[in-house]
């Protein structure tokens, strides 16, 4: 079982994130990592749509 808290969008390991500039430094990282899932998910709809608009790049299935 982790120990982490919610407090809105911001996650933490009160175990190992002790004072308000690590937890500050913490969360800027965090965020960093989503968008950059966001934008990798993003590329990888791009590149289907640009499969199904190019039908001869389509091999019929989606990844």
């Amino acid at each position: 079982m982790n120990n982490l808290e919610h407090e809105g969008d911001e996650f933490f390991d009160e175990e190992k994130v002790t004072n308000r500039e690590d937890v500050t430094a913490f969360n800027r990282l965090e965020q960093e990592a989503k968008k950059l899932l966001l934008l990798g998910a993003r590329d990888k709809l791009q590149e289907q749509w640009l499969q199904l608009d190019n039908p001869l790049l389509w091999d019929g299935e989606i990844d």
